[in-house]
């Protein structure tokens, strides 16, 4: 079977063949799944609804056990993208890397002085490399078009 050359959705991913743009359709369906699934067991569990303490448990972990689909997703992507796609990537997550090695041990020793930064662990440092990443990933995609 050979690959079209169609136009890319700007909307999913502005470069790539048809087949990476399915593979990071199917990492973006599968993280938003769990993404829901995350905030629903946290909602679930600070407003108190959960009946029983194995209840809990399993739904505490319900969204660690459901972050192996998108892992397994993005994987596949990675491993099926083209080469300016896959470079794209990986700059990004090396990107990522490299704010999480700055921000989690300053958050770290910033605690042990007495700076009160437990919604920063739990809140803010996930996202700022998150954030990271995605800004990496948008550098790239206007770098190489």
């Amino acid at each position: 079977m050979t690959e079209t050359n169609t136009p890319p959705n700007p909307a999913i991913c502005s470069q790539g063949t048809q087949r990476d743009r399915t593979n990071l359709r199917r990492y973006q369906v599968s993280l938003l799944i769990w993404a829901v699934t995350l905030l629903a067991a946290t909602f679930l569990i600070k407003m108190d609804r959960v009946t029983s303490e194995a209840a809990g448990i399993g739904l505490a972990l319900l969204p660690s056990l459901l972050a192996f689909v998108p892992a397994m997703a993005f994987l596949r992507f990675l491993r099926e993208a083209d080469e300016l796609q896959r470079l794209i990537q990986l700059q990004a997550m090396a990107l990522a890397l490299g704010a999480a090695f700055i921000v989690f041990p300053a958050v770290r020793l910033l605690e042990s002085v007495g700076v009160a930064m437990a919604t920063w662990r739990n809140d803010v440092v996930p996202m700022i490399v998150i954030i990271t990443y995605m800004a990496g990933t948008i550098a790239g995609q206007r770098r190489y078009r």
